[in-house]
């Protein structure tokens, strides 16, 4: 099913490049990758899902959000080390990269869950989950505009990834326990803030 909807999403959008250029094209290229890397984190969760036999809450805290921020973090890291490092840029295909396995990723949950999912679901999915895997990968793709080319880059890396995956399983915890609704509201404040500052830094 998974990638019957890979297809379904992303063939589309692929021949819409060849019609685009310039950064609008980047962000569409991005989106394409966010629901491979959505595609890519789903073999690999359920391949440790059921080879170690771990219960749903303890795999949603402790084990998703470090593989998906992962995989995440691998499009970003590349395009601001051999495409460019302008912090405009790197922050629009961040996102784009997590908004496209967000994409992927509700799509996939809507279709096996279609008789339980309604319009709290979806805006939900929308405005809270959606924008928290925007926002994990925008933090790593803006906060490797200030350590490229420096001697703690590694150090500054290895922080990104392990912020983005903190914030993640945070978000977890939250909405699995009966903290649901603040957790249902820190991605949209934390939007509203890169919202800000982004424009403020890129000016």
């Amino acid at each position: 099913m998974v990638y019957i909807i890979f297809i379904s999403v992303a063939v589309p959008l692929f021949m819409l490049l060849f019609l685009m250029d310039g950064q609008p094209r980047n962000i569409v290229g991005f989106v394409i990758l966010g629901i491979a890397c959505a595609v890519s984190s789903y073999e690999i969760n359920s391949l440790i899902k059921h080879t170690y036999n771990i219960t749903d809450f303890n795999f949603k805290v402790f084990i998703s959000p470090v593989t998906e921020e992962l995989i995440k973090f691998i499009p970003p890291l590349f395009f601001g080390l051999l495409a460019s490092d302008k912090r405009k840029n790197i922050i629009g295909v961040s996102m784009a990269v997590g908004i496209g396995f967000a994409v992927m990723e509700n799509i996939y949950l809507l279709v096996i869950n279609c008789s339980y999912v309604n319009i709290f679901w979806a805006l939900m999915r929308g405005f809270s989950t959606s924008l928290m895997h925007g926002i994990t990968t925008t933090v790593v793709g803006l906060g490797m505009t200030f350590i490229h080319k420096k001697k703690l880059f590694y150090t500054g890396i290895f922080g990104l990834a392990s912020a983005s995956i903190t914030y993640h399983g945070i978000y977890n915890l939250l909405v699995e326990s009966k903290y649901e609704y603040i957790g249902i509201f820190i991605p949209i404040l934390t939007y509203l803030v890169i919202l800000l500052s982004a424009r403020k830094i890129t000016d």
